[in-house]
């Protein structure tokens, strides 16, 4: 699902196509106890109009009928919060991602309980495919991604919802994460990540919901031990591990280690009979499936270009054993199309043009003074607000350049191949 978005493939978005046809489906994965038409849920498996029945409810937190799905509408959600982004199609986030979340998160606070310490903790969840544990770090990161996303998405559409105050507490007093000093983020309240664990279910706050960063200092520490104990143990990765964990290495600032995660899944390295196919297929035992090229595909546009917290990077995580790199037409959040040149393991030019107006904040890579200019080569206001970043105001429709001073941009090349490399597509 990732990749139409970083791709720039919107028609190719189903997922938010269907939860706006179908969202009256979502009461029926609500548990019957809980159906008092003001939550939702979306148990597994649900067909293509995202019903489940009885039959597949989600289950009810702290019972015995616990469950992996609690948490899957407000991770579906996630990515159509980033359909928005990457358009900045407000009806996206009026009338799909604000009142399905606020919906899904109410079920969730049902289950919310304030301990003699005056936070808020979660009754008995399960961390997908791994343990249960009460204050599970998976769900809790998404409630807490939920309703700071419901009261950011409130102040951007005006409105005044009576259940914002309760969505502000859950955001002040919801309980940290279990945390070990040296492995850094557990699975949830007394529950250590113990053995090799190939679902990344308990690091979403890392990647992809990006609560912690690398830009702030005082997230780096824990994000390090963290990763670094989960990747200490891959005895039952699968493919999507390996990319998945390719992209918490970009963003991370680890541009080889990056590189290293990805090309084992794209050299067909074999891990607990799983591999990639030579036509860029996957297989998991005897079972096909293809959620682990699209994480690989979306691991690369991580090392080429991101965007969070309103600052977009270009080749932010290239590694040095590619020198040279050329996209074009890749999209970001903020609604911006990006074509960028590097050569000799510098940034020559990078073009970006705007759909939305939105504000931009560049983090160019370039080391030498540069230029900005519009289409026409006409100079265009900007400041750096830290060094290596360049603040432009850029309009909506309008496009900006940005290179070294005296260089003209080019158009977008093929880069050839470093090493050995198979051609991709029918034999000649």
């Amino acid at each position: 699902m990732a990749p139409i978005h970083g791709s720039n493939h919107p028609e190719l978005d189903s997922v938010t196509g269907a939860f706006r046809r179908f969202e009256r489906n979502l009461p029926l994965s609500v548990p019957a106890d809980y159906r008092d038409g003001k939550g939702y849920a979306l148990g597994h498996p649900s067909d293509w109009q995202l019903r489940a029945g009885d039959t597949y409810d989600v289950g009810i937190p702290g019972s015995d009928r616990i469950s992996d799905n609690f948490g899957n509408l407000t991770w579906a959600l996630h990515h159509v919060w980033l359909a928005y982004r990457h358009s900045m199609d407000r009806a996206i986030l009026r009338d799909v991602v604000y009142p399905i979340l606020a919906k899904a998160i109410h079920f969730y606070a049902h289950f919310l309980h304030e301990g003699g310490d005056g936070r808020l903790h979660l009754l008995k969840t399960r961390s997908p495919e791994y343990a249960d544990a009460a204050d599970c770090t998976y769900d809790l990161s998404l409630i807490r991604w939920g309703v700071r996303t419901l009261l950011e998405s409130a102040r951007l559409l005006r409105i005044d919802d009576p259940r914002a105050p309760r969505w502000r507490d859950i955001a002040a007093r919801l309980t940290p994460y279990a945390e070990d000093p040296a492995a850094g983020i557990m699975i949830g309240k007394d529950v250590p990540l113990a053995d090799s664990h190939r679902h990344h279910s308990h690091l979403l706050w890392l990647h992809p919901l990006r609560e912690r960063t690398w830009d702030r200092a005082d997230d780096r520490d824990v994000m390090r031990r963290s990763m670094d104990h989960w990747v200490s143990m891959q005895q039952r990765w699968h493919g999507y591990s390996y990319a998945v964990a390719s992209s918490m290495y970009s963003v991370m600032d680890a541009p080889e280690k990056a590189l290293d995660s990805l090309t084992f899944f794209t050299d067909l390295g074999l891990v607990d009979d799983c591999r990639m196919t030579v036509n860029t297929m996957y297989r998991e035992g005897k079972n096909f499936a293809l959620e682990s090229p699209l994480a690989g595909a979306q691991s690369t546009l991580d090392m080429a270009v991101q965007s969070h917290d309103g600052v977009l990077k270009v080749f932010p995580s290239v590694s040095a054993r590619w020198p040279d790199a050329s996209v074009a037409g890749l999209r970001t959040q903020g609604a911006f199309l990006v074509d960028a040149d590097r050569a000799a393991g510098t940034t020559r030019w990078i073009r970006i043009h705007s759909e939305s107006g939105a504000p931009l904040t560049l983090d160019h890579g370039i080391r030498a003074e540069i230029s900005v200019r519009d289409e026409h080569g006409r100079p265009l206001p900007w400041r750096e607000p830290t060094p290596g970043r360049a603040a432009i105001q850029l309009p909506r429709h309008a496009t900006a350049l940005i290179t070294t001073k005296g260089t003209e941009p080019g158009p977008p090349r093929d880069v050839p191949a470093t090493g050995e490399w198979t051609r991709w597509g029918l034999p000649s």
